[in-house]
């Protein structure tokens, strides 16, 4: 196995350490390996969609990131065809948006969100 080292904010770390303690993974590298296998997995699923669908997409991010998401959801008016905002505590905002549209596009949004360093959680749900 190669070893690959990775810089984490500080409360990326106390997540890790909670869901060592919590969850019972035996170490950072467990979880960061799991983490990993997951995101594949999501990627192996969305890979195997054609044609049109109509995802959800939900997105977590703080207030002061508000811009940054909403620049880049207007570029995406065309498949969105519900928006649902709703301020959460501590300054955060949970961003539910209903899509309609062809795999490719959605595909394109989802990574222009999820690659967005300001968002704290984008989900995209297949249905």
């Amino acid at each position: 196995m190669k070893i690959v080292s990775i810089s984490l904010p500080e409360r990326t770390i106390e997540d890790i350490e909670y869901l060592k303690d919590n969850i019972g993974f035996s170490g950072r590298s467990e979880i960061v390996r799991a983490g990993i296998r997951s995101l594949i997995e999501n990627q192996k699923i969305f890979n195997d969609l054609t044609g049109h669908i109509n995802p959800i997409l939900l997105i977590k991010h703080n207030t002061p990131s508000e811009w940054s998401f909403t620049s880049t959801v207007h570029k995406y008016d065309d498949i969105i065809t519900t928006h649902i905002h709703n301020r959460l505590e501590k300054n955060n905002c949970l961003e539910i948006l209903i899509l309609k549209g062809d795999t490719v596009r959605i595909q394109a949004m989802f990574n222009d969100l999820q690659t967005n360093k300001k968002l704290d959680y984008v989900k995209l749900i297949p249905a």
